[in-house]
């Protein structure tokens, strides 16, 4: 089964943004969690990543609920890697 991802993103980020377009070009399924708009994912963000910087993309096995792969910011060699 494929990986769940989720992407942490605050309004206004042009890196941000940037990642979003990446995912959407590339075709990709995607949780988008605004901090903005949830405090309750800021923590989960920390405690996922040990830190609290966006964007962040997190893959999740589907079946485990495992994290698989964590990119912090925008790298797009990265994110293309952890979305395959």
């Amino acid at each position: 089964m494929a990986s769940k991802i989720c992407l942490y993103t605050i309004s206004g980020s042009e890196h941000c943004r940037l990642t979003k377009a990446l995912l959407l070009d590339l075709k990709v399924d995607f949780e988008e969690v605004n901090l903005d708009k949830d405090d309750d994912a800021k923590e989960e963000l920390v405690k996922v990543t040990g830190q609290w910087s966006v964007p962040a993309l997190i893959t999740i096995n589907a079946d485990t609920s495992d994290v698989e792969n964590i990119v912090i910011g925008f790298e797009p060699n990265a994110i293309k890697d952890a979305v395959k």
